[in-house]
């Protein structure tokens, strides 16, 4: 039987760090990106949630938010930082801190947790929901798959990197259509991409 353990006083790891006058932002930021990919997560001490909050001057800072992506996918990780960002406009705007932590909690009191929807998924009548499945798929006849558009061509690259800037123009109308059809931004890119891969 398969276990899940979840811990039951994990803080979120908080990290800051200054910048002393006179050093490389960026080049000391992409060094700090590259740690934190590179640390990864540890099942058994880490926190599966890290912010690191990177002061560069008095009015300036960057945020890196790392998280496991079995706690948190593409679907939620959007929802998490518009609400990040909303908060953070309301706070710049002069909004109380408390009245919006008061707001937050309120809100998180009418979610139900996790382990409610687990309790739910394992009360399900498993052999009903296969019959309902069998009998909704049972006229599909077609195997699932994205026809190629060409063969592809051998070559004796195996390997290559190609890196591409998407104009304002094209992000907009990307974030509008993603925004349009309930998606991530990450599934228009998957999409992109199988389209590049057909060709």
């Amino acid at each position: 039987e398969q276990l899940q353990i979840v811990l039951s006083d994990q803080k979120i790891e908080l990290q800051e760090i200054e910048f002393p006058s006179g050093m490389n932002p960026l080049e000391e930021l992409k060094q700090i990106s590259a740690d934190d990919i590179h640390r990864g997560f540890d099942f058994q001490k880490d926190s599966l949630i890290r912010l690191t909050v990177v002061h560069v001057s008095e009015s300036e800072c960057f945020l890196i938010l790392s998280v496991h992506h079995i706690i948190v996918d593409g679907w939620c990780s959007a929802i998490i930082m518009r609400e990040f960002v909303d908060l953070y406009i309301k706070l710049c705007s002069g909004h109380s801190k408390l009245k919006l932590a008061s707001k937050v909690k309120k809100e998180k009191k009418l979610m139900a947790p996790f382990s409610e929807y687990v309790k739910w998924q394992m009360n399900q009548d498993k052999k009903k929901g296969l019959a309902y499945w069998k009998n909704y798929l049972k006229d599909y006849k077609e195997t699932a798959s994205i026809p190629s558009l060409k063969m592809a061509s051998m070559c004796e690259e195996k390997m290559a990197n190609y890196h591409i800037c998407i104009n304002k123009e094209d992000t907009s109308r990307m974030i509008k259509t993603a925004r349009e059809h309930k998606v991530t931004m990450s599934y228009i890119a998957e999409i992109l991409w199988g389209l590049v891969l057909m060709i």
